[in-house]
């Protein structure tokens, strides 16, 4: 019910957040720093800068409300949607990070922390994932890669899952 809430309070935001002008928006925060105790204006200067990403402005916000209002919890998931959002894009930079510059061991061990934890990996990590496994030898977790029923086949895919069966058949063969 929480997160039906939050989805209605965000698509009416929205809708009013596009409603609102550079005018408006002057107009809003003049409004809203003479009115201290105003919970309507801030909340649609939250929906605006939400929808324009303006993290400063959002925490600052959500300050000023929460100091109004601090049992408003749509604006409590508001202020962690973003801060949601912020800690994915740290992990998908320190992923695309780490194998840009071959760190494969790295790469692997945030890849398997993020599956321990149940995060949801976009497919091209997987592919990195099994690419990273094959480059320092662990057949064994690329092997579970390439079991997974989501990892997109590509024609590099089929070149790494050649090179697989040849570093096991190898294996074997020891």
């Amino acid at each position: 019910m929480k997160s039906l809430f939050f989805l209605l309070f965000l698509f009416i935001s929205t809708l009013q957040a596009e409603m609102i002008g550079s005018y408006d928006k002057d107009f809003l925060l003049a409004y809203a720093k003479n009115h201290p105790k105003d919970l309507k204006s801030r909340e649609l200067l939250l929906a605006y800068f939400y929808k324009k990403e303006d993290k400063k402005m959002i925490v600052r916000l959500s300050e000023e409300i929460y100091s109004i209002n601090p049992n408003d919890k749509i604006l409590k998931d508001v202020v962690g949607q973003v801060y949601k959002k912020e800690l994915k894009e740290k992990i998908v930079l320190k992923l695309k990070e780490f194998y840009s510059a071959k760190e494969y061991i790295k790469y692997i061990n945030l890849y398997q922390s993020l599956q321990d934890v149940g995060r949801k990996i976009p497919n091209l990590f997987h592919v990195n994932a099994l690419y990273s496994a094959v480059e320092v030898s662990d057949y064994k977790l690329a092997k579970r890669i390439l079991g997974r029923k989501d990892l997109p086949m590509s024609p590099h895919l089929s070149e790494v899952m050649q090179v697989l069966d040849k570093k096991l058949h190898s294996e074997k063969s020891l």
